[in-house]
């Protein structure tokens, strides 16, 4: 939310009348004309004010509001794992996270990108099971190195509904697919992402 102008009208119109030239053709009494014009004047003033001060808070895609079409626009937004119909703030967080995405192959980047988009998440990396491990190690195959688990246990759960669901819905969905799209998309070639909702 924008912050209020620092200045008001009544700041404005006094400021104007402050810089008319003296004299008795330029009363600059309350009841005046020209205070009166002046009056008129401060809202623009006041308006701009308040618009240059948003520019600020627009430059940052965290906080943007006016110029967020624009920074969709220049990020690729929305793409194929936006969700339908997103809230501003969801715009927001697409937004602050495309942009704060900088790529990585490590968890630490995926728990980032997931904080970005509200989600918190944990991510398991499993080892296939050698000799030189303790014997209740479970006994994974050499593909398991390139599988790795996010579980994220916060993550809504909406069931088939027989009342509101129609026969093509699924038995359940997600408010998670964002955040299963990108984290996807931005998985490491060659590995195999599963997802554990709670």
């Amino acid at each position: 939310m924008a912050t209020p102008p620092a200045l008001s009208d009544a700041d404005f119109q006094a400021a104007l009348l402050r810089l008319m030239p003296r004299g008795r053709v330029w009363r600059n009494d309350p009841g005046s004309n020209l205070s009166a014009l002046a009056g008129a004047l401060a809202p623009s003033w006041t308006r701009n004010t308040a618009a240059a001060a948003q520019v600020l808070i627009d430059a940052s895609p965290a906080t943007t509001q006016n110029l967020l079409v624009e920074w969709e626009n220049s990020l690729g937004l929305p793409d194929p794992c936006t969700a339908p119909n997103p809230s501003i703030q969801q715009r927001q967080a697409a937004v602050q996270a495309k942009f704060g995405a900088r790529g990585a192959l490590t968890a630490a980047y995926f728990i980032t990108l997931a904080a970005a988009l509200g989600f918190t998440i944990t991510i398991t990396e499993f080892s296939p099971y050698t000799v030189d491990m303790p014997c209740d190690e479970p006994l994974l195959e050499p593909e398991w190195a390139f599988i790795w688990q996010v579980s994220a246990p916060q993550i809504t759960t909406f069931y088939f509904s027989v009342e509101e669901s129609s026969v093509d819905d699924p038995l359940e969905t997600y408010d998670a697919g964002e955040l299963v799209c990108r984290i996807t998309q931005d998985a490491p070639a060659g590995t195999l992402v599963l997802f554990v909702f709670s």
